[in-house]
């Protein structure tokens, strides 16, 4: 048990050091519901776009995503096993009821750092080469990593890349 634990975390890892960078534009939420304690709940324009594929549901595959200059990605098509472009990538999909998931629908945040997160208007994804997604940060419009630790009350300040 314990070295099938290690080589989770070892795939983990080596997915944050060495998978893609991609975005994936936040979709607006009820502002009450948003952030909730120590996490703040989240919803992707993908999630919105595949729940309007009907023919998907009660399904799970894959999806070619297309990522854009800034590296935002957006749903291409549905995959049907064709070669890919060189700005598209497989992303894996699976309905949970009427409700799709292609990334998690949570991020959590040291307790006090609500309020720079606020700014939140893209996730920061690393992708492997089976479409899997990890999450490892949140963006703010400009595309920039929110950084809580230079946060001051009047306004969130961001990491300059």
């Amino acid at each position: 048990v314990l070295g099938y634990l290690n080589l989770g975390i070892l795939s983990k890892e080596s997915l944050k050091a060495n998978g893609e960078t991609i975005l994936l534009e936040l979709a607006p939420r009820d502002p009450r519901s948003l952030l909730q304690g120590d996490y703040m709940a989240l919803n992707y324009r993908l999630h919105n776009e595949l729940r309007g594929k009907k023919e998907l549901r009660s399904h799970r595959g894959q999806i070619v995503i297309k990522k854009d200059d800034n590296g935002v990605a957006t749903l291409n098509r549905i995959y049907n096993g064709k070669d890919l472009a060189e700005n598209e990538r497989l992303l894996r999909f699976n309905f949970s009821g009427r409700r799709p998931e292609v990334a998690t629908h949570s991020f959590f945040f040291q307790e006090g750092k609500a309020k720079a997160f606020e700014a939140a208007r893209y996730g920061i994804f690393k992708l492997d080469s089976d479409g899997n997604l990890m999450l490892v940060d949140l963006a703010d419009e400009n595309r920039e990593p929110i950084s809580p630790k230079a946060y001051n009350e009047e306004q969130p300040t961001t990491n300059a890349q």
